[in-house]
């Protein structure tokens, strides 16, 4: 018999773009572990140092072809309609798999329209859970309606849903939806693992590397740090990557005067070349971060945290969503509860009172953790029981 073919159509900008390629990539290569063939379509452009093979080019083992969009707002608006004309001219049939992953309404409605004439089946891969106050216009800002209809009127359309959370996957199990949950995965297996690469000095090394004006509260993990008194502070390192001091303080406004009180302690980064910011993961020793607790982040899953586990890299962070849920805290993570500067500076402080020697197996444990919980290979089988169990 014949491999079910499954076709990932991606707003996002395979290969390895951004994190939505990164997703697509895990969850594609763990459906070819269960035996499928998987091709990815997405918006994004190909490597011009990319060669094609019998019309479609080749990353991590996918074939894989894009929509080479310009920057032109009228073919952003059209990227649906031209993504059904990709599906045809491969040959999309409905004894096929169309999985879809976007949240942009004017993307995902006509693909869902398509298949659905065709009698093809669709998933959708559900990632976040927008909510108003994340938009300057709330309520009313296009944006927000845009991916409220995804999540509230065409993801329901489709055969099943791929749920990054379990906040996401009760909402839609309470809609009569079939879904599962299938986290942040990563191929942790090919992350480069060498604890002699950690940092000699005498300095705990914390990192955040993710976006601070997004989901993360900033300002309150600097207050934490603040907190410490300046001998503690002294033994800490708190690197910041991907964000400008300057743009970060204007964020922060009145309460950029947290620098202050920091001195030395916190190290910006900025933009970073990708060696160079690789060769920074495999030298720290904690992913510092915390979050507010609301929808928001109850159903997303930060995608940083798996692959800076992968590096050997331990979290500190608050009990918000179900990513904690994956961890143990004093095993391979330092665990808090309430995103306030004070459970920030406790956790820090439980971090100042480890020996190295505990530090560095928590480090280990983390890796070992993300092997067994978070790598691709783990999931295949849970991955191809969701999809014969299609509606």
């Amino acid at each position: 018999m014949a491999k079910k073919k499954i076709y990932i159509c991606a707003s996002a900008h395979f290969p390895h773009g951004d994190a939505g390629a990164n997703r697509i990539q895990y969850i594609a290569q763990g459906l070819q572990l269960a035996s499928y063939d998987v091709f990815v379509l997405s918006t994004g452009q190909t490597p011009k140092t990319a060669v094609a093979k019998d019309g479609w080019f080749s990353y991590a083992g996918l074939p894989y072809r894009n929509l080479e969009l310009a920057n032109a707002k009228k073919e952003k608006l059209l990227s649906g309609y031209l993504m059904v004309s990709l599906l045809k001219k491969c040959g999309v049939t409905q004894n096929d798999i169309v999985y879809l992953y976007g949240s942009n309404s004017l993307y995902i409605s006509p693909i869902l329209s398509f298949c659905r004439r065709k009698k093809i089946k669709t998933v959708i891969d559900v990632v976040e859970w927008h909510q108003p106050f994340q938009y300057p216009k709330g309520e009313q800002d296009i944006r927000y309606r845009s991916s409220n209809k995804t999540f509230t009127k065409l993801s329901p359309k489709t055969n099943g849903i791929v749920s990054i959370s379990e906040c996401i996957c009760d909402y839609y199990t309470k809609q009569g939806c079939y879904t599962k949950v299938f986290p942040v995965i990563i191929d942790a297996k090919n992350i480069p693992f060498d604890m002699a690469k950690k940092s000699q000095d005498d300095k705990i090394h914390l990192i955040y590397p993710g976006n601070p004006m997004y989901k993360d509260d900033i300002g309150v993990m600097l207050e934490g740090l603040a907190l410490l008194s300046q001998e503690e502070q002294s033994k800490i390192v708190m690197h910041l990557t991907g964000v400008k001091e300057e743009k970060l303080r204007a964020f922060l406004g009145e309460g950029q005067t947290v620098f202050d009180r920091l001195g030395e302690t916190v190290c910006f980064h900025g933009w970073m070349e990708y060696e160079d910011l690789i060769a920074l993961y495999q030298s720290v020793d904690f992913l510092y971060m915390s979050r507010p607790d609301n929808l928001v982040t109850r159903a997303n899953f930060p995608s940083k945290l798996p692959e800076l586990m992968a590096y050997a890299v331990a979290p500190v962070g608050n009990r918000v969503g179900d990513y904690y849920e994956y961890l143990t805290d004093g095993v391979d993570s330092v665990l808090f509860n309430q995103n306030t500067p004070e459970d920030c500076r406790d956790a820090i402080r439980r971090v100042l009172s480890m020996t190295k020697e505990e530090r560095n197996q928590l480090c280990q444990n983390a890796r070992t953790t993300v092997c067994e919980k978070f790598d691709y290979r783990k999931w295949d089988q849970k991955l191809n029981e969701f999809v014969e169990n299609l509606i």
